[in-house]
């Protein structure tokens, strides 16, 4: 079992570096600098923008009756948040294991900050 999930995390993780060389050479193709500061404004700004996109297809507003949660548009704006964010990493000129590495140093800082009462 344990060699079988270790099969599909390699798999998921080959797909994401994989979305990352995409998303680099789709940058490249529209000629677009990534490592300019002006890309990096840009993408932040386009990351926030996508983020209200994702909420607004939620039912967050407690004043508002009649709220529904759109699963399908809701995902979409996840994905725009997910290539924004991509943009972002190829903005710092990291690649995909550099931060997954940088992701999973977070996530164990705050398991050890719940563990001590951070």
């Amino acid at each position: 079992m344990v060699k079988f999930i270790n099969i599909k995390i390699f798999i998921y993780l080959s797909k994401m570096e994989k979305l990352y060389k995409k998303q680099k050479k789709f940058q490249e193709l529209v000629g677009n600098d990534i490592i300019s500061q002006q890309f990096r404004n840009d993408m932040m700004l386009a990351l926030i923008a996508e983020v209200i996109e994702a909420a607004n297809e939620t039912p967050w507003k407690p004043w508002k009756k009649h709220q529904s949660f759109d699963r399908k548009k809701f995902l979409e704006e996840l994905a725009d948040v997910q290539i924004f964010l991509i943009n972002l990493v190829l903005s710092a000129n990291a690649d995909y294991k550099e931060f997954e590495k940088i992701i999973e140093n977070k996530i164990n800082t705050n398991f050890k900050r719940q563990k001590n009462d951070y």
